[in-house]
């Protein structure tokens, strides 16, 4: 209980201070200075054998999984997004759509915006029992998943941002010449 808990704070940004969320994280076997991943995981069917599967899976990675807003979370180290992903998907069955998101322990509610937005986006293209992370969606994620302020200002800047760092640092002009080609 305890480690769902944690993560529910750590989704939410409910503990602001770093030193107490570390040493939180260390009492669950979890290293809070690892390259995490963040699963967010929407099921069709039995929920419960869900979420037990979904500790497995935490516990087998050294992790910590949750139920949040209907959604199951699962929250590990791990290299390799997607194939974490792919990881829990296969735990959990041909039934749940699972987004994922990279993440440190002080960016999951960022994280966890972006893994909700694709495996929402996923279930809206029809690909329920798919593993993805927001950027393999492109602009589809942000249209069928979430298209808040927020969102829209990430996609913007993760994708005009190193355009814009370019022109900032070589005085080029790469961002009218874009805007030129899509008019």
């Amino acid at each position: 209980r305890l480690g769902t808990q944690l993560l529910v704070d750590l989704v939410e940004g409910r503990e602001p201070d770093p030193d107490r969320l570390r040493e939180r994280a260390r009492r669950h076997t979890f290293d809070p200075d690892a390259d995490l991943v963040l699963a967010t995981v929407i099921i069709d069917g039995d929920r419960g054998a869900a979420a037990r599967a979904a500790s497995r899976v935490a516990i087998q990675h050294r992790g910590i999984s949750a139920e949040h807003h209907g959604d199951l979370l699962v929250l590990a180290p791990a290299l390799d997004a997607l194939a974490f992903g792919r990881a829990v998907r296969e735990a959990l069955g041909d039934r749940a759509t699972v987004g994922v998101a990279a993440t440190v322990v002080g960016e999951v509610p960022a994280a966890y915006d972006s893994a909700r937005r694709a495996a929402t986006a996923l279930r809206a293209l029809g690909r329920t029992g798919d593993v993805a992370d927001d950027s393999s969606l492109g602009l589809a994620s942000l249209l069928l998943g979430d298209a808040s302020p927020d969102a829209v200002a990430h996609y913007i800047d993760a994708t005009l941002g190193p355009v814009l760092a370019h022109d900032a640092r070589r005085g080029t002009a790469l961002l009218p010449t874009l805007e030129a080609w899509f008019e």
